[in-house]
Order: C-alpha cells, then sequence, then structure tokens
C-alpha cells in the first residue's frame, strides 16, 4: 500500500510542477519587460532634457548607460526623432516602442 500513496505523491508532485513552472517562466518574461519599460521611459527622459537644452550644456545620453542584460537601446539618430526602439532579448516581446513625445513606452 505504501508504494501506490508514493506513486500518487509523486503524480500530484508533477501536476503541481506542470502548472507552476510556465507559470513562473510568464512571470519572470514579464518582469523583464517591465524592467525594459522603465529603462526606455529613463533613457526619454534623458533624451528630452538633451534635446530641450537651448545652451547645450546637457550631452546626449548613451545608450551603454541604459543597456541592461536584458534590453538594449537604439538612439535615435537625429534630434528631431520622435521615438526610438528597445530590444529584448529575454521579456514576451522583441520590441518595444517608446514615444519621446510622451515618454511612454508600450
Amino acid at each position: 500500500m505504501e508504494c501506490i500513496e508514493l506513486m500518487i505523491v509523486v503524480a500530484i508532485i508533477g501536476i503541481l510542477a506542470a502548472i507552476a513552472i510556465p507559470s513562473y517562466q510568464n512571470y519572470t518574461k514579464r518582469s523583464v519587460d517591465a524592467q525594459c519599460k522603465s529603462t526606455g521611459k529613463n533613457f526619454a527622459t534623458a533624451w528630452n532634457l538633451y534635446v530641450s537644452d537651448p545652451e547645450e550644456k546637457t550631452s546626449a545620453p548613451l545608450a551603454d548607460n541604459y543597456d541592461t542584460a536584458n534590453c538594449s537601446i537604439e538612439v535615435p539618430t537625429d534630434t528631431t526623432a520622435t521615438s526610438f526602439t528597445i530590444n529584448v532579448t529575454k521579456g514576451t516581446a522583441a520590441t518595444i516602442s517608446c514615444d519621446l513625445t510622451k515618454g511612454t513606452c508600450a
């Protein structure tokens, strides 16, 4: 009787693991997306400060300062740009677009 009970316990643990592991993986991917969006918003703020400085005392933000292990920023090529892209390596999205005029990322 003990062997059957042990097999039932192992089966229940297997079912719980089959449910929990995908949920955890989706949770971590969503957190990577949130991190990249936050990084994009920070870059957008720095970029807007750079573009709107009439005395040109603010230096252009470097993408290397905002890149993380999970995302990298494609810096706009000119100061009239209205958006930029973030490349995500481990999230649910491959890219995230950010609007410089609103300071939002989606």
